[in-house]
């Protein structure tokens, strides 16, 4: 066994060789090489195995034979019981932690040992060498062997290790052997201590910054000199991160903090130098063991989190601070009844009032808020909230979500929205009273059909009538008299018992003389002309035209304006006038019409257009 730094951490590490069999008979030759380095605070690990190289009994030496910088191995000794072999083997030490088997001409020997020096004074390692070559035991031998192994080419390259404490410190080597070498630093600062003589040498840097390093060499007649640059990066100046509060009961289970919290930490400091490391434990960022694996699931409800902040060139430099993962209950969202409106235009659709539930959500909490989502999840704009129509027809279900200003966390309840239809209210014809009097008034309406006619056969349905100045009627008269001379309404509304829901309609009651009563009941049919008509695309009144003209075939109407200009010529066959010329749509006004009928008739008068 030998210890002595093999990677070049400034650790001492173990090399050494035996068996992995309890029982070392002949018929064992599993004897291994085996490399353990030292990970710190006297923890090892096994890096670097040769097996079956048989070699038990044995004296093992480290020694820097290429002179790369890095220690090389030569193991002498004897091999399993019964036949007693002697072996020597010869290690190269590949610079990554690994050795390979190199050829070599030195004798096989045991019962002796091995040792390196530099004996014949040329800046390598020579082997002293001695011990016994066979049976029986008076050959004993005493060598020592020059080393013929070193690349006698010209030095190429720096060789630049860190120092194995925590602080600027540099280590120097050539890649190739020389007489002598002259260091300079590039580190003024540090007085006589910027150049060095050594051929290994160090130098323990006065700033954290990118300095030149030359190293002018001779070897025999050759005098050259070689430059590296060199970044001095020791460590970052670190933020105490900022507590991380989540949400109990929230859908975020696990945390990625190198995501979360590494850019916080290093305050700019680039990750390029650096790497974060995270712990649950001080021990364990200290030692650098149990690292956590992201994303990472906490366990506790509460719980501390420690960082390692360390530099990627050297891992014994580093330094450590936390945070906790706090856990903070989530505000309530208190539920909030269905919202109900009724349908105006039979679409399915309608305007609702959600900032009337902010309230009924919120409670008596406060330092929260409230938003709105549609059934796809998308945010409700504020400015909407008052006058938001449902997206779906009929009924939607929208999410209100509870906030708290202070953690961010929040909660959500759901708010149906339902549209519900109007009844619907038929159409009924125009009822006509006659005149005694020719006073307008009628007392003959017969209203004994109405509410049968608008209801249809529609259910659970309540009708209420109001009169022509919009007093509600306790009970509807039959007959009825009408309030307005000529031209009067009544209006019938029809109310859903179970939503509130209810639509309205116009029945429409026009006063005739009695003269006209009578000679309709008669022989003769009396045509007349309508006093107003209100093209407002209700159903009722749009058009106006001639009563019973359709008994005179052939017949001719004319609409004009007070001033005498034709707006409008149509037949008894027509719907009549709608109020329009040139497509435009005349004013409320008065208008004079002439009847042409068939049998050669002529008889006008006027009307009103009302909008």
């Amino acid at each position: 066994m030998d210890i002595d730094d093999i990677n070049n951490d400034g650790l001492a590490d173990i090399v050494f060789t035996g068996s992995p069999n309890l029982e070392n008979t002949s018929g064992d030759g599993t004897g291994d090489f085996y490399v353990f380095a030292n990970n710190g605070n006297m923890n090892f690990s096994n890096t670097f195995t040769i097996a079956d190289e048989g070699v038990f009994y044995n004296d093992i030496e480290l020694g820097d034979m290429d002179n790369d910088g890095f220690l090389d191995a030569i193991n002498y000794g004897t091999g399993p019981w019964g036949t007693f072999p002697e072996i020597t083997k010869m290690y190269k030490n590949n610079g990554n932690g690994t050795f390979s088997n190199f050829s070599h001409t030195l004798p096989d020997c045991r019962f002796g040992g091995v040792e390196f020096g530099d004996f014949d004074n040329d800046n390598d390692l020579d082997i002293l060498y001695f011990g016994r070559i066979s049976d029986p035991r008076d050959n004993e031998i005493t060598y020592i062997y020059e080393n013929k192994l070193i690349d006698k080419a010209a030095p190429s390259d720096i060789v630049v290790s860190q120092n194995c404490i925590c602080d600027n410190t540099l280590n120097f080597s050539l890649n190739s052997d020389s007489d002598s070498v002259i260091w300079s630093f590039d580190d003024p600062t540090t007085g006589a201590l910027n150049t060095s003589l050594d051929k290994k040498t160090s130098h323990l840097f006065s700033n954290e910054m990118t300095y030149t390093i030359s190293a002018t060499y001779t070897k025999g007649t050759l005098t050259s000199t070689i430059k590296k640059v060199v970044n001095i990066i020791g460590l970052p100046s670190i933020a105490k991160p900022d507590d991380l509060v989540t949400c109990s009961g929230g859908s975020v289970n696990t945390f990625d903090f190198n995501t979360l919290k590494d850019t916080e930490i290093l305050q700019g400091a680039s990750l390029d130098n650096f790497e974060l490391f995270y712990y649950t434990s001080y021990n364990n960022a200290e030692s650098d063991v149990y690292r956590l694996t992201m994303p990472y699931n906490p366990q506790n409800v509460n719980e501390t989190i420690y960082s390692r902040i360390q530099n990627k060139n050297n891992s014994n430099c580093f330094v450590i601070t936390d945070f906790d993962i706090i856990y903070e209950a989530p505000p309530i969202a208190n539920a909030v009844e269905n919202i109900f409106t009724c349908d105006d235009n039979d679409d399915g659709f309608a305007l609702f009032d959600l900032t009337s539930t902010v309230a009924t959500v919120i409670g008596t909490q406060d330092k929260v808020t409230v938003e709105y989502y549609d059934n796809l999840g998308t945010i409700i704009p504020v400015s909407s909230l008052s006058i938001y129509e449902n997206t779906i027809a009929n009924s939607e279900t929208i999410t209100a979500r509870i906030v708290s200003t202070e953690t961010g966390c929040f909660a959500e309840t759901e708010i149906n929205l339902v549209v519900n239809p109007q009844p619907k209210a038929n159409i009924i014809s125009e009822l006509t009273g006659c005149d005694d009097d020719n006073d307008g008034i009628s007392k003959y309406f017969d209203t004994s059909m109405i509410k049968a006619e608008v209801l249809g056969n529609q259910t659970n349905i309540d009708v209420t009538f109001y009169n022509s100045n919009g007093d509600l009627l306790s009970e509807l008269q039959n007959p009825y008299t009408n309030i307005f001379p000529d031209s009067d309404f009544i209006t019938a509304r029809l109310t859903d018992r179970d939503t509130g829901c209810f639509t309205e309609t116009r029945v429409l009651l026009r006063t005739v003389s009695k003269i006209s009563c009578i000679e309709e009941s008669g022989e003769e049919v009396v045509i007349d002309g309508p006093k107003f008509f209100s093209p407002n695309n209700d159903g009722f009144h749009d058009y106006w035209q001639i009563k019973n003209i359709n008994k005179y075939p052939n017949s001719r109407i004319f609409i004009f304006d007070r001033y005498g200009k034709l707006l409008k010529e149509f037949t008894e066959n027509s719907v009549g006038w709608d109020g329009f010329y040139n497509k435009k749509a005349l004013l409320s006004d008065d208008y004079w019409y002439r009847v042409k009928l068939s049998n050669g008739q002529i008889f006008s008068g006027h009307f009103s257009l009302i909008r």
